[in-house]
């Protein structure tokens, strides 16, 4: 039986890796990092607010912290959000219609490093909005 913990925070940050695509409903799959972790990553969702959803499915019940850092831009605005919250939980951060947006997520659990995201995405590229 797998464990599912959602968490959503509305941040930007720096990663590594960089992608231009649609994002009615994208996720980004974390690298796992322990044996317990079935699935990681966020859920980022468009709309009138772009939201951003950590998340955890693990093969145990596993408590810990997502630590979410997103940078987000859009013109000359800049939104800058960093969050740690436990789960098992619910979160999400919200941001406006940023034209990119980079993605730090690290989840652990009593000091072991679960499962990492870092990703850039440019929401502005050629196709990607209409």
């Amino acid at each position: 039986m797998a464990w599912k913990t959602g968490f959503l925070a509305s941040a930007l940050v720096l990663g590594g890796n960089t992608g231009a695509f649609s994002m009615d409903s994208q996720t980004l799959d974390a690298r796992i990092l322990d044996s317990r972790v079935v699935k990681c990553g966020v859920t980022i969702e468009s709309g009138a607010m772009t939201r951003i959803r950590p998340f955890i499915e693990t093969s145990e019940s596993l408590a810990g912290k997502f630590a979410i850092t997103v940078h987000g831009r859009s013109g000359t605005n800049t939104n800058f959000t960093s969050q740690t919250v436990s789960f098992p939980g619910n979160n999400l951060i919200a941001i406006g219609q940023p034209s990119s947006i980079s993605i730090e997520m690290v989840a652990t659990s009593g000091g072991t490093e679960l499962c990492r995201l870092s990703e850039n995405i440019d929401f502005d590229a050629p196709g990607i909005r209409t």
